[in-house]
């Protein structure tokens, strides 16, 4: 199926999809950075790239590379799983994406409750 861009030329759906993927990830390194108080300014230090380049990542508006992901889950501390999501659908997705986003503590209370949930 075609689509069209702001230029009105037809394009592929999975543009779409792309899109959403790059947000996703944009959204997840914002949280990421957010709980671990990092500011902008010291994460695109870090990665040698201007705060602005960092803030698109993070608006999902420019693709991130496979290495600047690698860096940026080195730099937050996390798999670079977490930054990509689980990818899968629903619910179980849904709850592992979230899952992914908590700190060390807010995962350990959640399997607590969990594990006391189900026995």
């Amino acid at each position: 199926m075609q689509t069209k861009n702001s230029l009105g030329d037809d394009m592929p759906r999975s543009i779409n999809k792309d899109e959403k993927i790059l947000k996703s990830i944009g959204t997840r390194i914002h949280k990421l950075r957010g709980q671990k108080g990092i500011t902008q300014a010291v994460l695109s230090a870090s990665l040698g790239v201007e705060p602005e380049t960092l803030s698109r990542y993070e608006r999902g508006i420019i693709t991130v590379s496979i290495s600047q992901l690698y860096e940026i889950a080195r730099c937050l501390d996390v798999p670079i799983g977490t930054l990509l999501g689980s990818g899968k659908p629903g619910k179980e997705g849904e709850l592992l994406d979230r899952f992914g986003l908590l700190d060390k503590p807010g995962q350990d209370l959640i399997l607590g409750l969990l594990r006391k949930m189900t026995g």
